[in-house]
């Protein structure tokens, strides 16, 4: 059964892709979902209830409204340097380089695991280079905190909460004879952690109610948590993903003239990788409630910038670096001080993207690779008299 939503004339392409991403959380098993000019159509073995219809409708709606005013600077997207066209996926499965666990979730080994070390390593040794000191952080959070700084209220689609068993006699009997987990709803409630979305806001919980004598820069690498529903489907969207981030805390001008930077520096080592990319002024996928300020504010102030990198096999681009400016909205939500003017930024590299996109755009035959940038992800190249050669800055 088919069900078609117009919304109207559209030619914000953003905006369809969350809608289309947002709708798949609400629909049935099996159900597909795809946009055809300014129309959404989803496909379903019956017919969709009523109040489903009503949802996806008023999701829309909120959606439009959000958009109506933003506008997006968007730089032209570059497709002269790939010479492959293959889903790389198979190859990859095929091989073990990737186990999946389930959708959505996978184990990493042999030369995909090795370009990603090799990735963090670069951005690890920049991020050293600029002045970051560096952490090693858990994969959790208080629950609490991301209530009060806003996450919760902004992803809840995206939230994935720890959960452990009652603590009486009848629940731990009952779970330990557990055959499958039709029950285990009854038997387990959250404990106010829950899995940490993004690196960066661990920074925020070591820094709770501190204040700063100088800027900041910290940097890790840590595992992200984002429930993706159905849109779980290769390495360009994962329910667990590895991040490099690099968190500044500072003045206002000190913080914006080094996100800046990073953002220059991005580009000029794409440029020299001879990687297509393009640059973007972005918006968060909000859920929709409340969310209109929000992405307006996102986009008129230019608070998030997204270096996306192109997979010829779809004709499409993700988001594989994201340079965010939080303002002073993390900074007091956590009660950081450090005189006037204090706010924070953060970049995040995304490992599993970026060597997707790689391996997308030249295949898997690092002889075809451009030389720099083989000098960066192969170790029979980098690996010099047992010691690895590191750039001094992206433009090394």
């Amino acid at each position: 059964m088919e069900q078609i939503f117009t919304l109207g004339v559209v030619n914000n392409k953003e905006m369809l892709t969350l809608l289309e991403t947002q709708i798949r959380y609400l629909l049935p098993p099996k159900s597909k979902i795809s946009t055809e000019h300014s129309d959404i159509r989803v496909t379903s073995e019956n017919d969709l209830p009523q109040a489903l219809i009503d949802n996806i409708q008023g999701l829309i709606d909120e959606t439009k409204k959000s958009y109506r005013k933003v506008n997006l600077m968007q730089s032209k997207a570059s497709t002269e340097h790939s010479i492959f066209t293959q889903d790389p996926m198979p190859v990859l499965l095929e091989s073990n380089q990737l186990v999946q666990m389930m959708p959505g979730i996978y184990t990493y080994s042999g030369a995909l695991l090795e370009l990603m070390q090799k990735l963090d390593e670069f951005f690890r040794q920049y991020a050293l280079r600029e002045g970051a000191s560096e952490r090693l952080y858990p994969n959790i959070l208080p629950v609490n905190s991301m209530i009060e700084n806003g996450y919760v209220s902004g992803f809840p689609h995206h939230a994935l909460f720890v959960s452990m068993a009652h603590q009486d006699s009848d629940t731990l009997k009952s779970l330990s004879a557990l055959k499958d987990i039709e029950s285990l709803n009854d038997l387990v409630s959250t404990n106010g952690i829950m899995l940490a979305p993004t690196v960066c806001h661990h920074c925020f919980e070591e820094l709770k109610g501190a204040k700063l004598e100088d800027n900041m820069i910290i940097t890790s690498t840590g595992k992200c948590h984002r429930f993706e529903g159905p849109s779980a489907e290769d390495l360009s969207r994962t329910h667990i993903f590895n991040m490099r981030e690099i968190v500044l805390f500072g003045k206002s001008s000190w913080v914006h003239k080094n996100r800046l930077k990073i953002k220059s520096d991005c580009e000029a080592l794409f440029e020299r990788w001879q990687l297509d990319y393009q640059v973007e002024t972005a918006t968060d996928p909000f859920f929709p409630a409340g969310s209109q300020n929000k992405r307006n504010f996102q986009a008129m102030n230019q608070t998030k910038f997204e270096v996306k990198l192109y997979l010829p096999f779809k004709q499409q681009s993700i988001s594989a670096v994201s340079i965010n400016n939080h303002m002073e909205t993390l900074t007091e939500s956590y009660g950081i001080k450090g005189g006037k003017n204090l706010i924070s930024s953060c970049v995040g590299f995304g490992l599993e993207r970026l060597s997707f996109s790689i391996l997308s755009q030249y295949g898997f035959d690092r002889g075809n690779w451009p030389d720099t940038l083989k000098r960066r992800s192969c170790s029979r190249v980098m690996l010099k008299g047992g010691k690895t050669t590191l750039p001094q800055s992206f433009h090394g």
